[in-house]
C-alpha cells in the first residue's frame, strides 16, 4: 500500500488533535489545603493572603483557604508583584518536599 504526502499529512493531523482533545493540560482546581494533601502535580485554588515576607529572589506568602486552614507558598519575582495582605486570589500551587509549603506557578487577582 503506498501512503501519499497529503494521507500522512491527514493522518499525523488527526492522530494529534486526538492527543490534544484527550488531554488536560489545566490544574485540578481543589478548595482547601486537605484536599491537596498528596497532590504531585500542580492545583489551582482560591485563597486569601494574610502575610506577606518580602525574600532576596521572591516573596513567601502566607495564605488561608475556604476551611480557614494555613500555608505558606513562594512566589518569584519573575511572576510579578507580589498581592496585598487581605487581597483574594487563585493560584496555581506545585507542592513541595515541606509539608504546608507550595510554590506559585501563576496567580490570579480575583
Amino acid at each position: 500500500m503506498l501512503i501519499f504526502p497529503k494521507r500522512l499529512f491527514l493522518i499525523a493531523t488527526v492522530a494529534t488533535l486526538l492527543f490534544a482533545f484527550s488531554s488536560d493540560p489545566a490544574p485540578s482546581a481543589v478548595e482547601s489545603f486537605a484536599q491537596a494533601t498528596g497532590e504531585t502535580d500542580p492545583f489551582s485554588m482560591v485563597c486569601q493572603v494574610i502575610g506577606v515576607q518580602d525574600r532576596t529572589n521572591g516573596t513567601t506568602l502566607t495564605l488561608i483557604d475556604a476551611t480557614q486552614a494555613q500555608a505558606k507558598a513562594f512566589l518569584p519575582r519573575a511572576l510579578g508583584v507580589a498581592p496585598s495582605i487581605g487581597q483574594v486570589v487563585r493560584l496555581t500551587l506545585a507542592p513541595s518536599d515541606r509539608a504546608g509549603f507550595y510554590f506559585v506557578e501563576d496567580l490570579a487577582y480575583i
